[in-house]
């Protein structure tokens, strides 16, 4: 966690989150070592089908349930109270960072995973290699950078009409201004006020 205390200093007003993936992945991993826990067949399966819905737990109250089923499904004592003080020193202290109902009201617009940020890394690692001169990687790193703002710039530019079927002309012309994102949750709302109707009466008195 050194990397997570590094951040906390350097950004002491920041909120970090971790990557959703990761944390799946690395809970998976650790059920699936046999070099620690003499998990069965059936308790792994069981073990990471149940810590994948306890990440994705969408209140805090469905998360301990979730906790306390795993703790019932693994058999053994010793195995159980191995897992548990794993679990509870690495990632229950830490829920706030990677479980989702405690992360609900950070707008992460649903992007829950450093995929983007990964595939960016990707990309520049392709242009920068091992063997360049420092020179030559700044020189790499300014060209990828200017490549990559003017795709931005072209893709932020260019004209496209965005269909929407069975909405009428007011929410069709929405979309063409705001995200799909932003869309959804006004339509939500649009829906709900159209569901009724309304009659206006004037009172001549």
């Amino acid at each position: 966690m050194s990397e997570i205390t590094t951040l906390h200093e350097q950004f002491p007003g920041a909120r970090i989150l971790l990557c959703e993936w990761h944390v799946k992945t690395y809970l998976s991993k650790e059920i699936c070592d046999r070099s620690k826990y003499e998990f069965s067949a059936f308790e792994r399966s069981e073990l990471e089908t149940l810590t994948s819905i306890l990440v994705d737990a969408s209140s805090e109250s469905t998360y301990d349930l979730f906790k306390k089923e795993i703790y019932a499904t693994i058999q053994s004592p010793p195995c159980r109270e191995k897992w548990k003080s794993y679990f509870d020193s690495n990632w229950d202290n830490c829920r706030d960072m990677s479980a989702k109902f405690a992360r609900a009201n950070v707008p992460h617009l649903g992007n829950t995973t450093n995929n983007r940020l990964e595939s960016s890394w990707a990309k520049l690692k392709r242009e920068v290699k091992r063997h360049m001169h420092v020179d030559e990687c700044i020189v790499a790193i300014m060209h990828f950078q200017r490549r990559v703002e003017r795709d931005s710039n072209r893709k932020l530019e260019e004209i496209s009409v965005v269909t929407v079927i069975g909405v009428d002309k007011e929410l069709q012309s929405l979309a063409q201004t705001v995200s799909k994102f932003a869309f959804d949750l006004v339509r939500e709302q649009y829906d709900a006020a159209m569901k009724y109707s309304y009659k206006q009466e004037r009172n001549q008195g």
